[in-house]
């Protein structure tokens, strides 16, 4: 039986109609299959960590790096500050070049800070040099200051207010406390972030709270005294 002239047309047109069936049905299948490898093969989502109390206290004493001139006495004469009785001077006037000056920047409200405040305040500082603490406006109010420094005045140290982030500013003050030993030249010496680690650190983990901020504090008046 001769079949018609379009016929062929047809059946070809059908043949390759399959083919591309199979070839979409074998491409879906390929990815179906590749979908699954990765969502097997993913990391486990990890659960969120609380921060431990010593995150913010584990970093190294570092030397720290300012423009050129910042570590030099005619810079400070440009950072004005007040001190305890309202007096407006520069950084310089309230400083005795005669020693090292150890600045520590705190603010109300840190618990580390009130930490190491507590110790100086049982242990009246022996070292060398001047603490100089420093709080600045952005943390706390000419009164809150006031009354912080009145506070602590066991501790020894004279107490100034930063009262336009100048001098916190320029020097990168990021966390409290934070500490600037600046030389009798005007030139900083150390730089440290966070109260200063112990050697047995390891027994840290084994302590209370409390006990663990202590001993953090009472490390640190060990490392301002060698100054």
């Amino acid at each position: 039986m001769r079949q018609p002239p379009y016929y062929w047309a047809i059946i070809y047109q059908q043949a390759i109609m399959a083919n591309m069936l199979k070839t979409l049905v074998l491409a879906l299948v390929l990815t179906m299959q590749a979908c699954s490898a990765l969502m097997e093969t993913a990391a486990p989502e990890q659960p969120a960590v609380a921060p431990s109390i010593l995150a913010p206290l584990a970093a190294p004493v570092e030397a720290i790096k300012p423009e050129n001139g910042l570590e030099m006495h005619s810079q400070l004469d440009k950072i004005r500050i007040k001190n305890i009785g309202g007096a407006d001077q520069s950084v310089n006037q309230a400083l005795d070049h005669k020693k090292t000056n150890i600045f520590v920047f705190v603010k109300p409200g840190c618990i580390y800070c009130e930490s190491l405040e507590a110790v100086l305040d049982g242990k009246r500082y022996q070292g060398r040099s001047n603490l100089v603490f420093v709080l600045d406006a952005a943390h706390a109010t000419q009164a809150e200051f006031k009354k912080k420094a009145q506070d602590h005045k066991k501790a020894g140290g004279k107490w100034l207010y930063d009262y336009n982030n100048k001098f916190s500013e320029i020097y990168g003050v990021t966390s409290f406390p934070q500490f600037i030993v600046l030389a009798k030249d005007g030139k900083i010496l150390k730089y440290q972030r966070g109260l200063v680690m112990p050697e047995n650190r390891e027994a840290l983990a084994k302590m209370d709270s409390a006990v663990i901020l202590q001993t953090l504090a009472r490390s640190t008046v060990t490392w301002l005294e060698q100054y």
